[in-house]
């Protein structure tokens, strides 16, 4: 999850990846059905160039849930993330910080 700055491994192969997506399951898990239920039901869409992004990351402490949840432009979106995580990703759990630096 890009909010979490983390990079899993979900299956070895194409085909692998391909089977596990098409189980309820894993869907519900991986794409975070119950979310995007709430956001259809808030009527929150996204266009071309755009996703559900955090206010908060999950990182810094946010939840993940709907009243945390905004449109932003993709590319900003994933930069901030990316600088973020990479700041944060050494400090161990829990830690308090004072702020980062955005470029």
């Amino acid at each position: 999850m890009l909010g979490m700055g983390e990079i899993v491994r979900v299956a070895g192969s194409i085909a692998e990846f391909q089977r596990l997506a098409s189980e309820k399951d894993t869907q519900r898990e991986w794409f975070a059905l119950g979310l995007l239920t709430e956001l259809e039901k808030a009527r929150m869409t996204i266009s071309d160039g755009e996703c559900f992004g955090f206010k908060t990351p999950p990182i810094l402490g946010g939840k993940v849930e709907l009243s945390n949840i905004e449109i932003s432009p993709i590319g900003t979106y994933v930069s901030l993330m990316g600088q973020i995580c990479q700041q944060t990703r050494k400090l161990p759990v829990g830690r308090r910080i004072a702020g980062f630096k955005i470029a």
